[in-house]
C-alpha cells in the first residue's frame, strides 16, 4: 500500500481508497482514517546516574471508511461505560458487604475502568464483522517495511 508524507501534519497518509478494515468500502475522509505512531531510536545514552533516548516518532495511516470508524468510536464509547458501570457496582457492593473497608473497593476500581476496555473493544469490534486495528497493523505491507527498517510499534523506554 502506498503512502504520501504529510508535512503539516508529520504523517505518512494512505493513497488506498478502499478500508483496511471491512475491505469493502472507500475510505473518504483523510481524518476518520486510524493513524499508528511507529518509532524509531535515534540515539540512547545509558550512564550511571542519567539515561536518555532520543527518538523519532510519525503517524501511519490505515484507510478506514466511514462505517468502520463508527463501528469503532462507539466500540470504545460502549465498552468505557460499561467498566465505569462496573467499577461503580463493585464499589456499591464493597461498601454494603464490607461497611468501611469498602473503601478497598475503590482503590481496586481503576484497575476495572482500564482493564475493561483493554479486553472488550477489540471484542466488540471483531462482533461487528471487522477487523480490529492491532489486525490492520500487523497485515499492513507498509508498517511492516518500517518495523524490517528499525521502526517500532511501541515507544522506547528510557
Amino acid at each position: 500500500m502506498d503512502h504520501i508524507f504529510n508535512e503539516s501534519e508529520k504523517r505518512f497518509e494512505p493513497l488506498e481508497k478502499i478500508c483496511q478494515f471491512c475491505l469493502y468500502e472507500k475510505a473518504l475522509d483523510m481524518e476518520k482514517n486510524y493513524f499508528r505512531p511507529v518509532f524509531k531510536v535515534v540515539n540512547r545514552s545509558n550512564l550511571i546516574v542519567y539515561s536518555s533516548v532520543k527518538y523519532n516518532e510519525v503517524s501511519v495511516g490505515i484507510s478506514r471508511c466511514l462505517s468502520c470508524y463508527e463501528i469503532h468510536k462507539r466500540s470504545k464509547r460502549n465498552s468505557f461505560i460499561l467498566s465505569i458501570s462496573l467499577a461503580l457496582i463493585f464499589i456499591y457492593l464493597g461498601f454494603k458487604i464490607y461497611g468501611i473497608y469498602g473503601i478497598f473497593a475503590i482503590i481496586l476500581s481503576p484497575i476495572i475502568i482500564f482493564l475493561i476496555p483493554s479486553l472488550l473493544i477489540p471484542y466488540l469490534i471483531s462482533k461487528s464483522g471487522i477487523r480490529t486495528t492491532d489486525e490492520c497493523v500487523k497485515s499492513d505491507p507498509f508498517i511492516r517495511d518500517l518495523i524490517l527498517n528499525g521502526w517500532s510499534l511501541s515507544g522506547p523506554n528510557p
